[in-house]
């Protein structure tokens, strides 16, 4: 499951508890969001709404018959959307869902997660191909197959997430945190047989928009990440059919 479990060497047993720590505070985090504001009688019809938003009305991802790690998947998927880019509506106005948030819950959130959910804000989902992984440094390179640049980055990914294979095409969301740019918990993987089909599909989306004059931030546009979401949703039951 995690890159560190594989590690058994001398001094490192030590290390890998504190990492996975920090990294489980970031997830208890997400699902602690995904519960309040769906609890909060003052929270849980906006958010109802945003969610079926979200599925595009096409499943209930709560209820439906999927695997725990899939609904864990969704959650974070969901949660970092809300923090990144939504307001709903409070107290009679459109608010910031991470604002929101700290208004309702019991107990509010300690510095470091407010560092994280302040570096998710306007950050923008895109497809990328896993160019290369490295479980020692937990660093996976990557590239951007929607941008025109192609561009390549190698980035921090979390000891906690699932593996990745060499050349996976997925859904990702980069922050900056703590001075290095990460992969957000949110991961949306594709089924191996869809991938390039998506990919190709979203980059046409891309596009079209560019020639009806949407110019280069087509994109990064509401339209393409939705797209990316949708197309993702539809398949999120067959997310452990990834071997």
């Amino acid at each position: 499951m995690a890159y560190l479990s594989s590690k058994n060497f001398m001094g490192f047993a030590s290390t890998a508890n504190n990492i996975m720590n920090s990294e489980i505070q970031y997830m208890d985090f997400l699902r602690d969001v995904f519960e309040t504001l769906f609890d909060n009688i003052d929270t849980r019809d906006s958010i109802a709404k945003e969610y079926a938003y979200f599925t595009n009305s096409s499943v209930d991802i709560r209820n439906h018959d999927v695997t725990a790690s899939a609904k864990d998947a969704f959650v974070f998927c969901f949660v970092e959307w809300l923090l990144a880019n939504r307001s709903i509506s409070f107290n009679g106005q459109l608010q910031p869902a991470a604002l929101v948030y700290r208004a309702v819950c019991v107990q509010k959130p300690p510095v470091h997660l407010d560092i994280y959910v302040d570096s998710l804000k306007g950050t923008k989902l895109s497809m990328y191909k896993v160019m290369a992984i490295n479980d020692m440094s937990q660093k996976i390179t990557i590239q951007d197959v929607l941008h025109n640049d192609k561009y390549v980055q190698s980035v921090s990914y979390s000891s906690l997430l699932p593996l990745l294979w060499k050349d996976e095409i997925l859904g990702l969301r980069l922050l900056t945190l703590d001075g290095k740019v990460q992969v957000g918990y949110g991961i949306f993987r594709f089924i191996k047989s869809i991938q390039e089909k998506v990919a190709d599909s979203l980059k046409k989306l891309a596009e079209r928009h560019i020639r009806m004059g949407a110019g280069k931030d087509a994109v990064d546009s509401g339209v393409v990440q939705d797209r990316i979401i949708h197309d993702w949703v539809t398949q999120v039951k067959f997310m452990e059919q990834q071997k």
